[in-house]
C-alpha cells in the first residue's frame, strides 16, 4: 500500500505556527539541543513541555514524524518528571491542547 500523504516538503513553519498558538517557543539550550517550550499539564499538575524532534537535535520538521515531549517541575526546571514519544505533532496537541468542542 502506498502512502496518501502528500509530501509538503520543509513543514517546520508550519509546525512554528502551530505550536506558537499554543504559546511554545524555539529553544536552544547549553547542550545543543533543540525544542519548543510551552506550558501544559501533566497528571494533573502544570508542567513546562520540552517538545522537539526525537533526539533533540534538531526541531521538527515533518508533521507526520514522531515527536519527543518531556514533562519538567516548573520550580526546577531541569527535573524531568515523565517524556513520551507522540507519534506526530497532532497525536501531541490533541492529547495536550484539544481544542474547544463548538
Amino acid at each position: 500500500m502506498t502512502n496518501m500523504r502528500f509530501p509538503f516538503g520543509d513543514e517546520s513553519h508550519v509546525i512554528a505556527s502551530l505550536l506558537s498558538d499554543q504559546r511554545y517557543r524555539a529553544v536552544a539550550n547549553r547542550r545543543g539541543q533543540c525544542y519548543y517550550q510551552g506550558r501544559t499539564f501533566w497528571r494533573g499538575m502544570p508542567v513546562h513541555c520540552r517538545l522537539g524532534a526525537v533526539g533533540l537535535a534538531r526541531l521538527p520538521g515533518d508533521l507526520s514524524e514522531a515527536v519527543w515531549a518531556g514533562y519538567y517541575d516548573p520550580r526546577e526546571p531541569d527535573s524531568m518528571l515523565f517524556d513520551e514519544i507522540h507519534a506526530d505533532i497532532f497525536a501531541f496537541l490533541k492529547r495536550h491542547h484539544p481544542s474547544p468542542r463548538r
